[in-house]
């Protein structure tokens, strides 16, 4: 891999780290008591999303990121959506998954 590459790769792991940041403070924000469930999880993963559909078929793709509160690991993702079924409509949304174990 050359550096231009690397580079590349970083900064589109910033992005993901900042969007998933700006998450999880919108959570904060909204239910403070979230901060004190996602510290005493076992991890949590936060991800962006945008997606459309039209007619009877939709999909949407999103990226975000995994966290594991143990060994302070985070996993980057991409997120793939498929839809079917009749709808139209565009929608962009953000969500939290917190882990038991």
């Amino acid at each position: 891999m050359n550096k231009r590459n690397a580079k590349t790769k970083a900064q589109k792991q910033a992005a993901v780290g900042q969007r998933a940041d700006q998450t999880l403070a919108r959570l904060y924000k909204a239910r403070p008591s979230a901060k004190a469930s996602i510290k005493a999880a076992a991890g949590y993963a936060a991800f962006s999303n945008f997606g459309m559909k039209i007619l009877i078929a939709g999909g949407g793709k999103g990226s975000g990121l995994a966290f594991d509160n143990a060994t302070k690991k985070i996993t980057y993702m991409k997120m793939l959506e498929v839809q079917a079924g009749l709808g139209m409509g565009v929608k962009k949304f953000s969500t939290v998954f917190v882990f038991e174990t």
